[in-house]
């Protein structure tokens, strides 16, 4: 049985620890506060550990027996947190929000051996079912605020450039090809039981990659692990997925809304 250790066991430590536990993972929360500790002692498979978080020689001692590591420790702590469980040889799931660079941390990684994922969804996941619908509401907001900068660096990085290269923009066509054609077969064939034209459907609905093809790719491109080249490739199927998408999907619902009245149109007439 795989053995994970949180490290925080505040609000958000704890969600991921119990939804951890529920899923059959043998879990240690880490955390510097008793009281904080003292909730999992009546969660059975929950084992608790008192450690001084800001110590690198604790958090290499606490980690050192578990397979993995999360840290969901306060943003002023994380970067601190994240290095050392990095340079115990763990690889982590970090999610404690710090300002600093965390992509400074990949030798420290590479050196190891070991990899760094650094975001918000396991919390969002974790707690998705028990905040209240003002923080859904809030968690929109900033996203609606945020999303934009995101792109925004997608494109600051994509030097249009490559696609002056033949081999380059066939290699982005081939790419796209491949996209759409396996999502509407794998999809489709998936959902045949519904019928053939609910099956189309599902697959043409499942074309678009959209960010998560973009975070991967801006992660290799941070790495070094792609090129421009590679990086730029994958942008272009992944924005053109996204554009393709709402023409495929009219045109995979045809049958479905010719016979549907039009706007000012009587459903008499």
């Amino acid at each position: 049985m795989p053995k994970v250790t949180v490290l925080g066991g505040g609000r958000v430590g704890s969600a991921i620890a119990l939804d951890l536990v529920g899923s059959g993972f043998a879990v240690e929360v880490a955390d510097a506060s008793e009281e904080a500790l003292a909730r999992f002692s009546t969660v059975p498979g929950l084992a608790t550990r008192r450690v001084d978080l800001t110590e690198e020689a604790a958090v290499a001692k606490a980690v050192r027996d578990c397979d993995i590591v999360v840290g969901a420790v306060p943003g002023f702590l994380g970067y601190g947190v994240l290095r050392s469980v990095l340079g115990a040889g763990k690889p982590a799931v970090d999610i404690s929000f710090f300002g600093e660079d965390a992509l400074a941390l990949e030798p420290l990684a590479r050196k190891a051996g070991v990899a760094a994922i650094v975001g918000a969804f396991l919390a969002g996941i974790a707690l998705s079912e028990s905040v209240t619908r003002r923080v859904h509401d809030l968690a929109y907001g900033v996203s609606e605020l945020l999303v934009p900068f995101f792109l925004a660096g997608i494109g600051l990085h994509l030097d249009v450039s490559i696609f002056a290269r033949p081999g380059t923009l066939a290699l982005g066509l081939a790419m796209l090809l491949a996209a759409v054609v396996s999502e509407v077969a794998g999809c489709g064939l998936g959902s045949l039981s519904l019928g053939r034209s609910e099956a189309i459907r599902v697959g043409v609905g499942m074309v678009p990659r959209g960010e998560v093809g973009m975070v991967v790719a801006q992660i290799g491109l941070g790495l070094g692990v792609i090129g421009d080249e590679i990086y730029g490739v994958a942008v272009f199927m992944a924005v053109m997925t996204t554009i393709a998408a709402p023409p495929l999907l009219k045109w995979a619902y045809r049958d479905a809304t010719a016979g549907a009245p039009t706007v000012g149109q009587s459903a008499s007439m």
